[in-house]
C-alpha cells in the first residue's frame, strides 16, 4: 500500500554500448527536457574497455546542467544489455524506474503523463503508451505508430503473453521493486528480455496504456530491433520459457506465431513464415487471424519478388 501524500520517486537509467557521444548526449538531453524531472539519472557504460570513449562520456556528462542527481557508472567489463539494465535496477533508488536506450528520444511530457497515470491507478505496476518509429530506408524515412490498435489496459497477461504491445525498454515506467521480485531482465535471453519482464510484471498487477505518443524509436542497421536473427533467437527463448502458459492460452499462442510468420516473410524467410503459419493452424485451426496471416505472407512474398 502506497503512503498517502508521499511523492513517488522516479529513476531513469540509460545504458550505453559503443554509441557515439553525440547520440548519447541527445538521449541525455531528452531526459533533461522532461516536464516532470526524474529524481536521478544513471548512465551505465557497458563498454568500459574503450578508455577514450569513457573519457568522452564523462566529459560530456560534466557539461550537462541538470536539476536532479546525475550519476555515471561503468560496468567492470562488457556484460550485455540485460546485465547492464539489471545493474541499473539494483543501484537505482526510485520507487519507479524508466529505461532509455542510448539512441532513442522521449517526448518532453513522457514522465509527467506516466506519473499522472500511476496516481490515478495506484494498483498499476507499469504504464506504457504509443511508440513513434522512424526507419531509415535509403534516402527516405518511414514514420509509423508501432503499437496502434493494441491499447490494452488492466489485467492484460493473456494479451501481453502473445504480443509485446508495451514495446522496448525505452517505453514503460514501472515499479522497480516489483521488477526485482520478478528477477529483473533475464540474461539468458537476447532481444526478448524486455517482453519477458513485462509479461512477468503483468502477472503481479495491472498495466495502463496511455493513448499518447511517449517516445520516438530510430531504427537503423546497427539497432538490435533491426537484427532479424537475434529477434528469432529471442522469440524462441521467450516461447520456451513461457510454453506452459502458451499451452493454456491458445489465442496468445496463435498471435505469437502470427507475428513471427509475418516478420519472417517481411525479412525474406519464406520457409520460416509458412512453418509458423502451419503451427498457427495446428494450434487454432482456420479463423480470421490465420486467414489474415496467410494473405499477409503472400502479399509480402509477391512484393519482394517484384522488388516493391
Amino acid at each position: 500500500m502506497k503512503e498517502e501524500n508521499r511523492k513517488e520517486t522516479i529513476s531513469v537509467v540509460i545504458t550505453t554500448y559503443k554509441r557515439p557521444v553525440e547520440v548519447l548526449r541527445r538521449a541525455v538531453l531528452s531526459v533533461c527536457a522532461q516536464e516532470r524531472k526524474p529524481d536521478e539519472l544513471i548512465i551505465i557504460n557497458d563498454y568500459p574497455e574503450d578508455k577514450s570513449l569513457s573519457m568522452k562520456i564523462d566529459k560530456m556528462l560534466r557539461g550537462i546542467s541538470a536539476s536532479f542527481e546525475l550519476r555515471y557508472y561503468a560496468m567492470p567489463h562488457n556484460c550485455g544489455a540485460a546485465a547492464a539494465r539489471n545493474e541499473g535496477l539494483r543501484i537505482a533508488s526510485g520507487d519507479y524506474i524508466a529505461f532509455l536506450d542510448d539512441d532513442d528520444v522521449w517526448n518532453d511530457n513522457k514522465l509527467e503523463l506516466q506519473e499522472k497515470a500511476l496516481r490515478e491507478y495506484p494498483e498499476a505496476v507499469l504504464v506504457t503508451g504509443y511508440i513513434s518509429s522512424v526507419e531509415s530506408m535509403g534516402s527516405r524515412k518511414r514514420h509509423r505508430i508501432y503499437n496502434a490498435g493494441m491499447e490494452y489496459s488492466g489485467d492484460v497477461f493473456d494479451k501481453l503473453l502473445g504480443n509485446n504491445f508495451v514495446g522496448g525498454c525505452s517505453v514503460p515506467l514501472f515499479d522497480r521493486k516489483m521488477a526485482l521480485k520478478c528477477g529483473g531482465f533475464d540474461c539468458r535471453m537476447q532481444f526478448s528480455e524486455d517482453h519477458d519482464l513485462w509479461t512477468a510484471l503483468s502477472q503481479k498487477g495491472k498495466v495502463v496504456f496511455l493513448r499518447e505518443k511517449l517516445i520516438t524509436y530510430y531504427l537503423h542497421d546497427q539497432s538490435l530491433t533491426g537484427d532479424f536473427d537475434k529477434r528469432m533467437y529471442g522469440w524462441k527463448a521467450y516461447y520456451r520459457k513461457w510454453k506452459s502458459e502458451f499451452d493454456s492460452h491458445k489465442e496468445a499462442k496463435c498471435t505469437f506465431f502470427s507475428i513471427i510468420a509475418i516478420e519472417s516473410a517481411s525479412n525474406g524467410y519464406g520457409k520460416k513464415a509458412w512453418s509458423f503459419y502451419k503451427r498457427m493452424i495446428n494450434c487454432c485451426g482456420h479463423n480470421k487471424q490465420t486467414v489474415f496471416t496467410m494473405l499477409k505472407i503472400v502479399r509480402l512474398q509477391v512484393q519482394r519478388r517484384l522488388g516493391l
